[in-house]
């Protein structure tokens, strides 16, 4: 069961479930974490290791569950920051301030992209 979930977590490393890159990076640390935590606590065998091991298996667990827990904290303190710092977009809102609120790149690959739904790149970039 072990293994499934080990496999299961690692092809979603592939899939990139989330349309923002920013959830895609949380969600491939965390899951990079979740992997650690569980080749160096579960498949292992602690009880037949020596003692220094045993230590040195704890000592990274430790540090990769408050390294995530860290990750985590930082990137709630972002969110809630974006949160307070965002002016909230209505019916007077410009095309170029609702096209940021979706947190769109505007980078000069999308140009062709724009030309083909007749968007001009001026008003958005």
């Amino acid at each position: 069961a072990i293994i499934v979930l080990v496999i299961g977590l690692t092809a979603q490393f592939e899939m990139l479930p989330y349309r923002l890159r920013q959830h895609n990076v949380v969600e491939w640390v965390l899951m990079l974490g979740n992997i650690l935590l569980l080749l160096l606590g579960l498949l292992f065998y602690i009880d037949r290791m020596s003692s220094t091991m045993r230590t040195l298996s704890a000592v990274i667990c430790l540090a990769l569950l408050s390294g995530t827990t860290l990750f985590m904290c930082v990137i709630a303190y972002k969110e809630i920051q974006r949160l307070v710092r965002d002016r909230p977009v209505n019916s007077q809102s410009s095309l170029a301030q609702l096209f940021a609120r979706r947190h769109f790149f505007c980078d000069p690959s999308l140009t062709n992209l724009f030309a083909t739904l007749n968007i001009n790149t001026h008003v958005l970039c």
